[in-house]
């Protein structure tokens, strides 16, 4: 009976776009290594999340805001590199002269004036 249970809901989440083991269902006896999971996770957003993002915070949009006024959902924590992949990339972009400081704390939402040893993140909290 559980089978029959695993084996429905893990259709149902099939049929809305999550992958089933978001939702805490067994993969199948899939072993998920970590690059399994992160390009899981990269391919759920692509493929199902952008659009979804877009049309909800769409009507969102247009039900509450003034006209030419629009909401957008930020999908970063979800499928961003881990912090050492962006901060290799940073410093390459940064060497070469494509951005500079400023910019880099703006694409990783740091308040300019924080201290460099403890940043803080606009969107809340601490990193």
């Amino acid at each position: 009976m559980l089978e029959l249970v695993q084996f429905t809901e893990g259709r149902i989440a099939n049929l809305l776009g999550v992958p089933p083991f978001l939702v805490g269902l067994p993969t199948g006896g899939d072993s998920m290594t970590y690059a399994n999971v992160s390009n899981l996770f990269d391919f759920h957003d692509r493929s199902y999340l952008r659009t979804a993002a877009a049309h909800v915070m769409g009507a969102l949009s247009y039900w509450s805001l003034p006209r030419g006024q629009n909401a957008e959902l930020n999908r970063d924590e979800y499928s961003r590199p881990a912090f050492n992949d962006r901060a290799t990339a940073w410093e390459k972009l940064y060497k070469t002269g494509a951005v500079d400081a400023d910019d880099i704390r703006a694409a990783e939402r740091l308040q300019g004036n924080a201290p460099t040893n403890a940043p803080t993140a606009l969107t809340g909290g601490e990193e």
